[in-house]
C-alpha cells in the first residue's frame, strides 16, 4: 500500500491545478492531504534552490 500511496501523492501534485479546486481533495484522509502539502512544498524549494542557490 505504500507504493500505491506514494504514487496517489505523486499524481495529485502533478495535477495539483485541476485537483485543488474538487470537493473530492476535501474528502482524503488529512493524512493523505498533509503528505500532499509536504510533497508540495518539497517540490517548490527543490525548484527554488536550483534556480537561486
Amino acid at each position: 500500500m505504500p507504493d500505491l500511496r506514494d504514487k496517489c501523492v505523486k499524481w495529485i501534485n502533478k495535477h495539483l491545478a485541476q485537483v485543488w479546486n474538487t470537493k473530492e481533495l476535501l474528502t482524503l484522509p488529512r493524512e493523505m492531504l498533509e503528505m500532499c502539502l509536504k510533497v508540495a512544498v518539497d517540490d517548490l524549494v527543490g525548484f527554488y534552490d536550483s534556480f537561486f542557490v
